[in-house]
């Protein structure tokens, strides 16, 4: 158990690194949580920062999933490694080193969710990818491509514990979706852009 607890805390520290504000203060100096959205994800730093760096910081965000995924296969098997995915999708929404700020946790997920269910990754992945080219609307993309999960996860995720972890996966990520739902309907929500403005 004292293993395990190890392994959650490790998971939760991996998940609060701060790619998109290490980013922003080492590329050009600036604290990305006062820029564009004030969001410390991929699209925001995409956005601020432009698509070279967006890209640097989607895969590394995308990159603590998977290996906190694997932190806890290793540590005791698929549903161990579904809830240091949790952790570690929780530590990037809440970074202790960035007084408990962060991104809204699709990209992490996103890895652990291609480690744990990699068949239901990649239908997610092809939704969202299609409707952020079609929309130019990466939240209504990852808004979309969060209810596909949930969805998917009962069509093809065997392990029940897993497929419940998954569907909360993918129910915190709506959560953290709720103002982007209010201007997508509202009609204020920007699209993507990859004019870099800083």
């Amino acid at each position: 158990m004292p293993f395990k607890i190890a392994l959650l805390v490790l998971s939760y520290f991996l998940g609060a690194i701060p790619f998109s504000y290490v980013v922003g203060k080492w590329s050009r100096g600036i604290n990305i949580l006062e820029h564009g959205s004030g969001n410390a994800g991929a699209t925001n730093t995409l956005r601020v920062l432009g698509i070279r760096l967006g890209i640097v910081v989607l895969v590394s965000d995308f990159g603590k999933g998977v290996l906190a995924a694997y932190i806890g296969y290793l540590g005791g098997g698929p549903e161990f490694a579904a809830w240091t995915s949790l952790v570690a999708i929780l530590g990037h929404t809440f970074s202790v080193f960035i007084h408990f700020r962060g991104g809204k946790g699709v990209a992490t997920a996103g890895g652990a969710l291609l480690f744990l269910a990699p068949d239901v990754f990649m239908m997610a992945f092809v939704l969202w990818f299609s409707i952020v080219l079609l929309s130019k609307y990466v939240s209504l993309a990852s808004i979309a491509a969060a209810i596909a999960v949930i969805f998917l996860s009962f069509l093809f995720v065997e392990d029940v514990y897993v497929r419940v972890l998954l569907v909360i996966f993918a129910s915190y990520v709506l959560y953290k979706h709720n103002d982007n739902i209010k201007r997508l309907l509202n009609g204020t929500e920007k699209k993507i852009t990859l004019k870099r403005k800083v």
